[in-house]
């Protein structure tokens, strides 16, 4: 979760939210904002390969730039995420590609293949926190159908 943009976009929307980051200090800067910007967010202050993301729990869920847990995961990450998706739930995905440890071209396509792809572009753009530098990422919406295999 970092320090909460997402998450206090989507709980401003109307979202219950939930988010999982490992740091204290991240968490405890989310919950300050989500405060200051008069939103409600559950913070859980945890390791993604100990919290118990739970089977077909999830209405969405949203992974920004989790390179290194997606690779490096003691768990198989898209059995994971698929298994704890609703049928109908949306998988988000964003993250630099291309380089080493980043996500590579069509990974996301191969990893979730039981899913229904919505969207899906490898683009040079611009981050939202590093205006004026361009870097390759990648962008992923998916849908688990009812009745999806898990993979």
């Amino acid at each position: 979760m970092g320090e909460g943009r997402n998450a206090i976009f989507l709980a401003s929307k109307g979202w219950r939210v939930t988010g999982v980051d490992f740091s204290a200090e991240a968490v405890k800067q989310a919950e300050s904002r989500a405060a200051a910007a008069h939103v409600t967010i559950d913070a859980i202050v945890q390791d993604l390969d100990v919290y118990k993301v739970g089977h077909a729990k999830w209405d969405l869920i949203a992974l920004f730039y989790m390179h290194a847990w997606f690779h490096e995961s003691k768990h198989d990450v898209p059995r994971l995420i698929v298994e704890a998706l609703r049928p109908g739930g949306l998988l988000v995905i964003e993250g630099y590609a291309g380089e080493k440890g980043d996500y590579q071209t069509n990974e996301w396509l191969r990893s979730f293949g039981s899913l229904k792809i919505n969207h899906y572009e490898d683009v040079l753009d611009e981050a939202d926190w590093a205006p004026g530098k361009r870097s390759r990422a990648v962008r992923f919406i998916a849908e688990k159908p009812d009745g999806s295999k898990i993979p």
